[in-house]
């Protein structure tokens, strides 16, 4: 019971701990995680936005000056030159194009209905030659720029045409890059911090090859008409079980979207560390609270045990010197005043008997019944006389006597009184004694009615066909004493009770409820302990443990 009532306590003291102690931390800690998580998304969108502006620009830039270059051949050139042959190569050569803007593929002079006049390198490739552009954006806006396409086993390219300015006005010059420059002039500009980034058309076609989002000319998950001309708008989509922001912004030279891809908040360095170390923080004051909290109540609860266990023990022993006391006082008084008379019947019944065996009386059916009566008395003043004995001991009024005793050998006494009764019974006794145990100081007739008690108890417990074991061992500055047997065992009620005087579990015939209150006081006389260990179904256990108190030396 008082286990339970343990337990339940110290769940009770370590969940109010921590209500009281982690509520604070918790409401603390989900503030900060929140207002984290809002200052690393807004930091997230700008930052996405930031990167997706600069990269733009650095692909604007770059696709304006090949065509201002493009542009400045045709304004300063006639259409006879354009047309001469080696004109398109040397232009080439003069202004250095495949050195100072790499990726350069082709270039080719165009009339305005698209057809090619005159091209370097010649012929071009079959795939270009045919090529359908349309000439609307270039005839308005003075240039265009073609989605990305592939030319069999050869790299992707993309054409930036653009319209001459003044005289020429009539002819175009296209001119093919590697669709692979984009991606490499991307790399090269790479920001810190950027999981991904490529171009998409308006269709959502991809134009440059990405790194996890699909391939070249592959159709992307992205909606591009969810981005709006103008400023980068980013979007937080959820991809593979993780939140992915997408940065786009369409560019001013060319009809694509420029998409940068960002994992999350955790990229962004310090901001990032500051939040995984405030959530550190307050796992490890969770962790500290709780070892604290189970520790000091651990602490508070074993010294609560034993204070219990103290107070229960002393009250114990309070209410049983009562008890005894009380006892002691009427069987001293009993012992006294009925010794006497007994003593005078039991001379009387012997005299009696002496008569009858004497040829003065009678023979005949008399006599038996006189002589049976005789018995009687002094059967009955033999029982009498032994429970004044009990009465006197068990008060303490018998004089204590300092001896030596040998333990093993008290036993082994006591167990040959025994024997045959337990033989009868079919228990076996087995004895496991320390050969090496000390002779002690003590009263050895007490002793003896102490063992005799418990052994008997023992086998009035087990009743037949079991076994009785005995133990003695020396424990430093004691002797133990165990009895130990396999009958039914003690209740664990019975067992507040065994010690107390007249209190049995046998019938009334069979003892007077004072052997184990008798030995109780016996033992606490001789300074030592008796303790009962048993479970029902189990077995009984006894323990007794006397002082080594060595004999005075003859």
């Amino acid at each position: 019971m008082y286990k339970a009532v343990f337990e339940g306590l110290r769940m009770k003291i370590i969940a109010v701990t921590l209500v009281v102690s982690l509520t604070p931390l918790l409401l603390l800690g989900i503030v900060i995680y929140r207002q984290f998580s809002g200052i690393c998304q807004d930091r997230m969108i700008a930052h996405t936005a930031h990167v997706a502006s600069i990269y733009t620009e650095v692909l604007d830039t770059m696709l304006r000056e090949r065509a201002s270059a493009l542009q400045a051949v045709l304004g300063v050139s006639d259409p006879e030159t354009l047309m001469a042959e080696g004109f398109l190569a040397r232009i080439s050569e003069t202004l250095n194009l495949t050195r100072s803007h790499p990726g350069l593929l082709s270039l080719a002079v165009l009339d305005g209905k698209g057809a090619v006049q005159v091209s370097f390198p010649d012929p071009l490739p079959p795939i270009e030659k045919e090529m359908e552009h349309g000439m609307g954006r270039a005839v308005v806006y003075g240039r265009q720029a073609s989605d990305v396409i592939t030319t069999g086993n050869g790299p992707s390219r993309f054409f930036l045409t653009v319209r001459g300015r003044g005289k020429n006005t009539d002819l175009f010059l296209r001119a093919g890059f590697d669709g692979d420059m984009l991606k490499r002039q991307l790399s090269r500009a790479r920001i810190d911090q950027v999981q991904d980034i490529y171009l998409l058309n308006r269709q959502g076609i991809f134009q440059t090859r990405p790194w996890y989002d699909g391939d070249l000319l592959e159709p992307s998950f992205l909606r591009t008409a969810d981005f709006k001309e103008g400023d980068a708008a980013v979007h937080k989509v959820p991809r593979d079980g993780k939140n992915f922001y997408y940065a786009g912004i369409w560019l001013s030279e060319i009809d694509w979207l420029l998409v940068v891809r960002q994992a999350s908040c955790e990229d962004l360095g310090r901001l990032a560390e500051a939040r995984s170390t405030a959530m550190v923080s307050m796992l490890l004051g969770f962790a500290a609270i709780l070892m604290v909290a189970v520790a000091v109540t651990h602490v508070l609860i074993s010294r609560l045990r034993k204070s219990s266990a103290a107070a229960d023990e002393f009250s114990l022993q309070l209410t049983q010197n009562e008890k005894l006391a009380a006892i002691g006082k009427m069987a001293a008084g009993i012992a006294h005043e009925i010794n006497n008379p007994l003593a005078i019947i039991d001379v009387k019944a012997g005299w009696m008997k002496d008569i009858l065996a004497s040829q003065a009386f009678d023979a005949g059916q008399a006599r038996d019944k006189f002589t049976a009566a005789v018995d009687a008395i002094g059967k009955a003043v033999v029982r009498a006389s032994k429970i004044t004995q009990n009465l006197l001991s068990y008060a303490g009024r018998m004089e204590l006597r300092r001896e030596d005793v040998d333990v093993n050998q008290v036993l082994n006494q006591t167990i040959d009184m025994l024997e045959q009764h337990a033989r009868l019974q079919r228990i076996g006794i087995q004895t496991d004694f320390q050969e090496d145990l000390p002779t002690i100081a003590s009263d050895e007739s007490q002793i003896q009615q102490v063992f005799l008690n418990l052994l008997n108890n023992a086998i009035d417990a087990v009743g037949s066909d079991g076994f009785i074991d005995i133990i003695t061992r020396w424990e430093g500055s004691r002797v133990g004493i165990q009895i130990a047997d396999d009958g039914s065992g003690i209740s664990p009620e019975t067992q507040k009770h065994i010690f107390e005087p007249f209190f049995s579990t046998r019938k009334a015939v069979y003892g007077s409820g004072l052997g184990l209150a008798i030995s109780y006081s016996i033992i606490k006389n001789l300074s030592g302990t008796i303790r009962v260990d048993s479970t029902e179904g189990q077995g009984t256990t006894m323990t007794v443990t006397l002082p080594v108190t060595r004999p005075d030396p003859q």
